[in-house]
């Protein structure tokens, strides 16, 4: 039986390298996390509420993301997942 050749681990696996990116299925990305969500009451006057309300239908998007990305503008630390509508996600079985 022939003798291996002396190769480095290195060497070895940029050879593989391209076979496994052929032969092995891709991976893909995991959904993000979906944000832990509380139910927050806040007195406002009615006309702070219906203005959020129109310029939210206006652009298509709930009050809610709308109210999150003003306060994501004034600096707090809303993430992009926390602007995901999980109601229009497929459930999890």
């Amino acid at each position: 039986m022939p003798a291996l050749p002396d190769i480095a681990d290195e060497e070895i696996k940029s050879r593989l390298e391209p076979l496994a990116e052929r032969v092995l299925p891709k991976r893909q990305a995991a959904p993000p996390p979906r944000a832990k969500v509380v139910n927050a009451e806040f007195l406002m006057p009615e006309t702070v509420k219906t203005e959020l309300k129109v310029r939210a239908a206006q652009r298509g998007i709930s009050a809610s993301k709308l109210l999150l990305e003003i306060l994501r503008e004034a600096g707090l630390p809303v993430t992009d997942a926390d602007l995901i509508d999980h109601r229009k996600l497929p459930r999890k079985s």
